[in-house]
């Protein structure tokens, strides 16, 4: 592929990112101040919301729907959770221990044998709007997985990765959180796509 013809593709990217609305993300102050909110008021709202943020997953995915098949006991390895996205595609996601001790302990607790979580989408949006006081803010399921991006690029994670974290099929869908980052978003395609 000549130079000339990389520079127009890459352009056409870069015009096609920067044309897509801004994902509504959480700071990690925000993110904090709602799970200590929850861990007060519900244990298991805060176990969900700790779960939605630390994984990066859609809410279909870890409560389940037609599509997905929830978030189930089996899912979890010492180190990283399984999710089923798009297409029931399976992800491994590493996660760390302090979340997964709470999750464990979530599970004994509750004599959980199958999904974590037994609630619908609805119950799920029902549940954050509890807490959307606690930072003034609208809150829905999806802005924890975008907090979950923006955070992984903020640390400065490599793209492709948080695209894998993501499940995401097509980079440009996981590039378009480099426009809330400080990162170049053409020196990031040059390293991802040339």
């Amino acid at each position: 592929m000549s130079k000339g013809i990389a520079t127009k593709q890459q352009a056409k990217m870069v015009k096609y990112i920067e044309s897509q609305p801004l994902p509504s993300f959480l700071t990690k102050t925000e993110v904090e101040s709602i799970l200590d909110a929850a861990k007060v008021k519900n244990y298991r709202d805060y176990v969900f919301i700790m779960t939605l943020f630390r994984t990066g997953a859609r809410v279909a995915e870890i409560v389940g729907d037609k599509k997905y098949p929830g978030f189930k006991v089996d899912d979890i390895r010492e180190d990283k959770v399984r999710l089923y996205g798009k297409g029931k595609k399976e992800r491994w996601v590493p996660v760390t221990q302090d979340f997964l001790n709470v999750l464990l302990s979530y599970i004994a607790a509750g004599n959980i044998k199958g999904k974590v979580f037994n609630m619908t989408t609805t119950n799920a949006w029902v549940i954050l709007q509890k807490y959307e006081k606690v930072i003034n803010r609208h809150l829905n399921p999806h802005v924890f997985r975008h907090s979950y991006a923006v955070y992984l690029l903020s640390q400065g994670l490599d793209v492709r990765y948080v695209q894998k974290l993501l499940g995401h099929s097509s980079i440009l869908n996981t590039m378009i959180y480099l426009r809330i980052t400080d990162a170049n978003l053409e020196e990031a395609f040059k390293k991802v796509m040339w």
